[in-house]
């Protein structure tokens, strides 16, 4: 396993910047008293890789490792005996992240997808998630994933369904017409600081949050991403993703970054 300070940094869930090493060490070892809200969860023991085949025994013993210090956990694929930890993690009482690992291959794709629309109707599904990376990887078109997404969502209408990829790239085609508002309607999150926080939405626009910062879709005849930072500056990107400097910045919660606001091409 690589090691990572800024990983840390972000699980300690304070701004550590500044902090000695023993410092951050401490915070670290202070959070881990009280559980964090989620981590991605690894089946494998010493020797194993991927594409081995679990048992629940080992599911439940690795699982029981994680859960005084967890309150979501998240998997990566449904088939191989990863279909057992969404139940066993429900179990111990842990909410779910699931993910349909989707690849180059469509009979194990199609595997993948109906087993998570089985585990996600039989209620051991909290949020599911089609594909990990298959843009980045170049696995799959976009239309070929938005249709396995499309899928699942028509099969599980009431569990939020989405996609996991390197960074931050916004791709607007992912969205389903009716998940954009009709009407203008205000958007009530918590802040990093722990504050109750509005933004008042527009007809057009979506907001959502990640790592607490706010994130708000908008359409138009531009393509491009306005950052605002706490200090009150701001920064224009003609892009569809954020850099590495930003999107550290968001998963290590540092809040440096109060909102990002994203506008697309109206097609």
């Amino acid at each position: 396993m690589s090691f990572n300070s800024k990983k840390i940094w972000a699980l300690t869930g304070f701004n550590a910047f500044n902090k000695t090493q023993d410092e951050i060490v401490s915070l670290f070892h202070e959070s881990l008293k009280e559980p964090m809200h989620g981590l991605c969860f690894s089946p494998y023991e010493n020797e194993q890789k991927p594409g081995e085949q679990l048992s629940e025994e080992q599911v439940r013993k690795r699982l029981k490792i994680i859960q005084p210090h967890t309150n979501w956990l998240r998997s990566f694929s449904c088939t191989e005996g990863n279909e057992l930890i969404p139940e066993i993690a429900h179990q111990m009482g842990m909410k779910t992240l699931v993910g349909a690992w989707l690849g180059k291959d469509k009979e194990i794709n199609e595997l993948e997808i109906s087993r998570l629309i089985k585990l996600a109707k039989d209620g051991h599904v909290d949020i599911a998630v089609v594909g990990n990376e298959v843009l980045y990887r170049g696995d799959l078109t976009e239309t070929e994933l938005l249709d396995y997404i499309n899928r699942v969502k028509k099969e599980i209408p009431e569990v939020s369904v989405g996609y996991v990829d390197a960074y931050y790239v916004f791709e607007p085609s992912l969205l389903n017409d009716e998940e954009i508002l009709q009407k203008p309607q205000n958007f009530e999150y918590i802040s990093l600081a722990g504050q109750t926080e509005n933004i008042e939405l527009q007809k057009n626009q979506l907001g959502f949050t990640f790592c607490q910062v706010p994130i708000v879709y908008s359409f138009s005849n531009e393509q491009s991403i306005i950052i605002t930072m706490q200090n009150g500056n701001t920064e224009k990107l003609q892009s569809s993703g954020l850099s590495t400097e930003f999107s550290q910045s968001i998963f290590q919660r540092n809040g440096e970054i109060k909102l990002v606001e994203i506008t697309f091409i109206k097609e």
